[in-house]
């Protein structure tokens, strides 16, 4: 076979170390650009801008990087999960992207211990209570226009009291993710 030589694992790492690093990258892309707007518009990151005068540079970067992390968090906690996926032959277990690396020994191992336990902590589990952390920190303030603009992706479809409720719905797309590697 032509390929046969191509490392798959190491492909499959890549792309797993690419989607650890992409949360940082894309919000700051994103921040990076509302700054040059600020800066095109002559307005500084607490003065107000857009057509409805009412946010700031700073509301609307808080909200292009939640708007963008919700969207992301599916896919990161799918690449992430896949790294556990092995499946049994006889005895041992292969990496489902490559039945050739043998799970949990030596290289993977490696990518188990380094990237999927932190991706687990810190995207999988710390972006749900990061986002629950900010909202309860601005629970008094919730239905105010500013911190609705920022935030409300995640709680205005629920009653205010029940604001941390979209945490639990990201936990449950964790548990529907991985369901699909057992």
């Amino acid at each position: 076979c032509e390929f046969s030589s191509v490392d798959k694992a190491n492909d499959f790492y890549k792309v797993i170390a690419f989607y650890a690093i992409l949360p940082v990258i894309v919000p700051a892309f994103f921040s990076f650009l509302w700054l040059v707007v600020a800066c095109v518009k002559r307005k500084g990151l607490h003065d107000i801008i857009g057509k409805a005068e009412k946010f700031t540079v700073l509301d609307h970067i808080i909200l292009t990087n939640v708007v963008t992390l919700f969207l992301m968090y599916p896919t990161i906690c799918n690449k992430t999960i896949s790294l556990f996926a092995c499946k049994r032959v006889g005895p041992l277990a292969y990496l489902d992207a490559d039945l050739q690396e043998q799970c949990f020994q030596g290289r993977h191992l490696v990518m188990v211990l380094t990237l999927g336990i932190g991706q687990i902590i810190v995207w999988v589990f710390g972006l749900p209570g990061f986002a629950v952390y900010m909202m309860r920190k601005h629970k008094q303030h919730l239905a105010r226009p500013d911190i609705g603009f920022r935030f409300g992706l995640l709680h205005h479809g629920y009653r205010l009291e029940r604001y941390w409720w979209e945490a639990v719905v990201c936990i449950r797309k964790v548990f529907f993710i991985y369901s699909k590697f057992i």
